[in-house]
């Protein structure tokens, strides 16, 4: 299973020489010592991601002092270091018995629930966590992350938004961001990530042509065909032309800034490309206020696609 981002244990769960607030009693001063001992020395593994090593010190230092709750809770880290989540959950819960508010506990829970397979029992820690640190950058994000796994977009937006707010980036935010904002975003909004993805990524083709979209909904015409330009280079380049990308171009060239001698090219470059929808020649024949009418009538007769009528 893939790995939400932002998860590494060193990350998730803090460094790995945390020390807890709660301790319980110890079982006289040389099993304390000698538990100490082996918890150190498991920390030493640890941190050399040694973790089966880590394990055994860590289980020797539990069985000289069953309420060393740090070596407790390392243990269970080292078990999802070793994809031993199961095990690794049993020993969070009993630990968050003791200590309810613990957020290592918490956000621990959460990434162990991940890959059991309970998304939903992952988001509920995760949720947990923000409830008692709302603006935790690395837990933003992962809720995020699962909450669109879950296809709950809307809250996913949500999460990211406010990690982007405080300052939180990652490599995949504006991937990410850029997806949602589309179905659940503000237009605006929308605009401005995309302009910022595109930056990070030249060569995606559907964010241009969604920005080409959202610029030509807000009439700007001009920015919106070099948009789709873009797009239809990239296509090109890669031996992939898209027909209907390049039509759209065309027609827009054509309707919207009245050059004829521009989008002509364009739409015998679609129709070499494949096009062949005479339906929507016959419609942008039919518009009102067409340059040239009869000199694209003669055009589309003899260039355009065979087989159907072309005259509205």
């Amino acid at each position: 299973m893939k790995r939400p981002f932002w998860v590494k244990i060193s990350q998730i769960l803090g460094v790995f020489l945390v020390v807890f607030l709660f301790e319980g009693c110890t079982t006289g001063p040389s099993n304390q010592d000698l538990a100490r001992e082996y918890y150190n020395i498991g920390n030493a593994f640890s941190q050399l991601k040694r973790y089966k090593e880590a394990s055994d010190y860590y289980r020797r230092a539990l069985e000289l002092n069953p309420t060393m709750n740090q070596a407790d809770f390392n243990l269970a880290r080292t078990l999802i270091e070793t994809e031993q989540y199961s095990l690794a959950y049993e020993r969070l819960e009993l630990l968050r018995s003791q200590d309810p508010e613990n957020l290592l506990i918490l956000r621990s829970l959460a990434y162990a629930s991940y890959f059991l397979n309970d998304k939903k029992k992952a988001l509920e820690w995760y949720r947990q966590v923000l409830e008692r640190t709302p603006l935790d950058k690395e837990t933003l994000f992962n809720t995020g992350y699962v909450a669109q796994e879950l296809g709950l977009g809307k809250e996913a937006l949500g999460y990211f938004l406010e990690f982007r707010k405080q300052g939180g980036t990652h490599k995949e935010l504006l991937k990410l961001l850029v997806q949602l904002q589309k179905e659940f975003g503000v237009p605006e909004d929308e605009k401005k990530i995309l302009e910022e993805f595109l930056v990070q990524d030249t060569q995606n083709v559907e964010a241009h042509v969604r920005l080409g979209e959202i610029l030509e909904s807000e009439e700007l015409f001009k920015p919106s065909i070099q948009a789709f330009e873009r797009a239809r280079a990239i296509l090109e380049a890669k031996n992939t032309p898209d027909s209907d990308l390049t039509w759209r171009i065309a027609a827009l060239t054509l309707v919207r800034l009245q050059d004829v001698d521009a989008a002509l090219p364009l739409f015998e470059k679609a129709f070499s490309q494949g096009f062949t929808k005479s339906e929507k020649v016959a419609s942008l024949l039919a518009l009102e206020g067409l340059p040239q009418k009869e000199r694209l009538t003669v055009f589309f007769a003899e260039k355009g696609p065979k087989g159907g009528s072309i005259v509205p």
